[in-house]
């Protein structure tokens, strides 16, 4: 049991809620064989602990190592769940969790009568392991890992990293490239290959060198003092931090070359669509698709499978969660033209589409509400901020979208019947309309300043988010004929109309009796409106599950 001291909190640190989730699965091709993986997920108010384990059983006999019903590397995986469980409360590192782990195996050892430091490697079943602790109150994440295990990290920024390095053993990969050269001069398949002594041998070299106590070898939790030479160790800031992934290399995308790691971020993109479940098909869908282990070298057609998840969210994000949802779930068929008409589905390339409609939507609802629309134009101007974007993958990227694609898209339009003058109010040919011939109307006045203030999916004032947008579309000012049209420079054009707007919704709002100083103030007091909102919402669906 390993102790640290706990510094001084010394200012109120941010709220974060916790949210964890697991899978544990035996191999696929023996569903009723014992899982040799094991996890552990521990919480209360103060800490939460979390691990996977990822048994291997010993390759020579050591009568009574293996309870009844277990193999050698369930008991060891299990024995570690055990010693962490234990001890979780008065360990305070990550680091210090493993050791508990490890000290576990070599007690239940020695009841039988074993003593793990008189045993080599090769005579000891292990298990690699990682381990996590989140210290809630002092807003730190300590991890700690031996073995081929994963713990990814994806950072609030969107950056993917793996915190602690894979230790893997050189004889493994030596060992499939040596399966790979028989299958080459001999013609004998890979199968086949794997099972040859030169290969075998090359295996029990590699074991033997599990926790060597010179640290030349790899780690593994087998009761040995030795294996603390082998644990590495990360700390981070929860408040960096939206999402910690723990893996079994049985979770890993399986690589066409020997040695080489997984695409982290394809792993982590197809747990964010579709979790662990997800994952775990496709690796079998990979792996089934190479039944003879050509494409995909590896020591068994499949491995058992065990992940956990810890998804860390502000009490802030919570409850915007809960606000927008709500607001989804008012309007559906808005969502279904945006993500089954539009495709505006995949995260990295077009979820953010999805996420600045939303956010328009909100602002929509509130501006609505407060310069006091009648519903039909609130309904109007609420339905057209959701959608007015439905198009954009259709029109970046016509050729990911079949023609029966096309028509049903239509058909998710035609549904929803969103106002188009009010869609064309978001284009560059608006200006014309409104600043040269003077016929733009109230409504669609409204939906363009709408977009001109969201940023994404942040409300922001006027002129950031016009010149966000003008270094990236330089072209609009640099075409003479709209110069021409417009009289003037498209971007100067849409800064005077959007300045008109935001001082003809300032006095209609003061007029109504609004506490609000100045027309450029109008974007951030939306913003405190939008929050205010989101804390109305909350309290009613806290009432409602009381």
């Amino acid at each position: 049991m390993e102790q640290i001291e706990k510094p001084l909190v010394e200012k109120e640190k941010e709220a974060f809620v916790f949210q964890h989730s697991f899978l544990e699965e035996p191999q696929a091709e023996s569903p009723d064989r014992q899982n040799e993986d094991a996890h552990v997920i521990l919480e209360d108010e103060e800490v939460l602990v979390a691990g996977i384990f990822d048994g291997a059983t010993k390759l020579s006999s050591v009568t009574g190592v293996t309870v009844a019903g277990e193999q050698g590397g369930r008991f060891a995986a299990q024995a570690s769940v055990a010693g962490i469980e234990k001890e979780y409360i008065k360990t305070s590192t990550a680091r210090g969790l493993l050791i508990d782990a490890n000290q576990e195996i070599a007690n239940r050892l020695l009841l039988q009568g074993i003593e793990s430091e008189k045993k080599e490697a090769t005579e000891l079943s292990n298990t690699q392991a990682v381990a996590v602790r989140i210290d809630k109150v002092n807003g730190v994440i300590d991890v700690s890992a031996v073995g081929d295990v994963a713990c990814l990290v994806k950072y609030r920024s969107g950056k993917i990293e793996l915190v602690t390095p894979l230790d893997i053993t050189l004889e493994d990969d030596q060992a499939l490239i040596v399966a790979q050269e028989l299958v080459q001069n001999e013609g004998i398949t890979f199968t086949e290959a794997i099972k040859r002594p030169e290969v075998n041998n090359i295996l029990f070299a590699g074991r033997a060198r599990c926790n060597a106590p010179d640290g030349q070898g790899v780690g593994v939790l087998d009761g040995r003092k030795s294996a603390e030479k082998y644990m590495h160790t990360r700390q981070l800031a929860v408040s960096e931090v939206e999402e910690l992934i723990l893996l079994t290399d049985g979770m890993f995308l399986p690589t066409t070359v020997v040695g080489a790691e997984p695409d982290w971020r394809q792993m982590v993109d197809i747990i964010d669509q579709t979790g662990l479940d997800g994952l775990r098909g496709k690796i079998l869908e990979m792996k089934n698709s190479d039944p003879d282990f050509t494409k995909y070298p590896r020591f068994k057609k499949h491995d058992d499978t065990t992940g956990v998840i810890i998804k860390i969210k502000g009490e802030d994000e919570i409850k915007q969660a809960t606000y927008f949802d709500d607001l989804v779930q008012k309007h559906l068929p808005e969502i279904r033209l945006l993500m089954r008409g539009g495709k505006l589905w995949q995260k990295d390339d077009w979820r953010n589409v999805v996420e600045h409609c939303v956010a328009q939507a909100a602002t929509a609802e509130v501006t609505a509400r407060l310069l006091q629309l009648s519903p039909q134009d609130s309904d109007t101007l609420i339905r057209v901020a959701f959608c007015h974007d439905w198009r954009k993958r259709l029109d970046r990227r016509p050729g990911q979208f079949t023609d029966r694609e096309k028509v049903h898209a239509q058909q998710f339009f035609d549904r929803v019947n969103p106002d188009q003058k009010l869609i064309d109010a978001t284009g560059p040919e608006f200006l014309e309309k409104a600043l040269v011939r003077g016929e733009a109307t109230f409504l669609e006045k409204l939906q363009f300043y709408i977009d001109d203030i969201t940023m994404g999916s942040e409300l922001v004032p006027f002129r950031e988010r016009i010149d966000e947008v003008r270094a990236r579309r330089q072209d609009l000012d640099d075409d003479p004929a709209m110069t021409a049209r417009l009289g003037g420079k498209y971007w100067d054009r849409e800064i005077e109309l959007g300045e008109q707007v935001e001082k003809e919704i300032f006095e209609v709002l003061q007029g109504y009796g609004e506490q609000i100083n100045s027309p450029q103030e109008l974007p951030i007091y939306l913003k405190e409106k939008i929050k205010k909102e989101i804390e109305k919402v909350n309290l009613k669906k806290d009432s409602e599950t009381r």
